[in-house]
């Protein structure tokens, strides 16, 4: 049995809808542009790279060597021994935040921006 809805249970619905809508579109800002590539693995291997400059890179994972293209400020994994190579069709990262992760080889690529501030420091 379905009861009427009152004024309080269509003011909530109202302020829900427009919460979403607030988070929705703040979602699509642009971050800060990247600065600086950071390339982690299990294997306690570290690479960071300036993504001014234009550079093909190898990290070695769990599984075998990921290879990670640097051109145009942006990075993207060009291959890995992954079983799929889910992180491949990620494509390109470019911005402060922004990162790809090969879970299967143990290896992630993270992007940090201008001033390195995560957002929500001070």
């Amino acid at each position: 049995m379905l009861s009427k809805m009152t004024i309080a249970d269509l003011a909530v619905i109202g302020l829900l809808v427009a919460l979403g809508i607030v988070l929705l579109g703040s979602s699509g800002r642009d971050g800060a542009r990247g600065r600086l590539l950071t390339v982690k693995s299990l294997k306690r291997e570290v690479l960071v790279h300036d993504l001014s400059q234009d550079a093909q890179l190898k990290i070695e994972g769990v599984l075998g060597t990921t290879v990670i293209v640097v051109e145009g400020r942006q990075a993207a994994f060009l291959s890995s021994p992954c079983p799929h190579e889910l992180c491949v069709g990620k494509g390109r990262i470019g911005r402060a935040g922004e990162w790809v992760l090969c879970l299967p080889n143990g290896v992630i690529a993270e992007i940090s921006g201008e001033d390195d501030y995560d957002g929500i420091t001070p």
